[in-house]
């Protein structure tokens, strides 16, 4: 797994994900075996540390530490569809959850932890 970060289970497809920090991608493990599946991440994903899944919608929220973003990845196909956070005042992501209200917080290596408003 080579410096596994972050683990969460996704109950939708059964399957477990694991972010590898040194491989820059998210490993995607069947949740009743520990058997590897498939991996997704590619050159837009640089040291994942934080993940959450999504409440509705089939998708996973990545912090790219060193690229300052929050991605958005299809977690059944593992396709990147897209950035949640990226840029101004978001420095090294590092833990990233969904509250029950639906807002998306977002730990940061020396800012503290960022609300963002609603799931988008």
């Amino acid at each position: 797994m080579d410096g596994p970060q972050a683990v969460v289970a996704h109950a939708a497809t059964g399957s477990v994900l694991v972010s590898s920090y040194h491989r820059n991608r998210i490993l995607v493990l069947d949740a009743e075996t520990g058997k590897k599946l498939r991996e997704f991440g590619g050159d837009e994903l640089k040291r994942p540390v934080g993940m959450a899944v999504a409440p509705f919608g089939g998708e996973v929220l990545v912090s790219s530490h060193v690229t300052n973003e929050v991605l958005r990845y299809n977690a059944s196909s593992g396709t990147h569809t897209g950035y949640f956070a990226r840029g101004f005042g978001l420095w090294a992501p590092t833990g990233v959850a969904v509250g029950g209200d639906l807002s998306v917080w977002v730990a940061t290596f020396a800012d503290g932890v960022r609300r963002y408003g609603f799931w988008k």
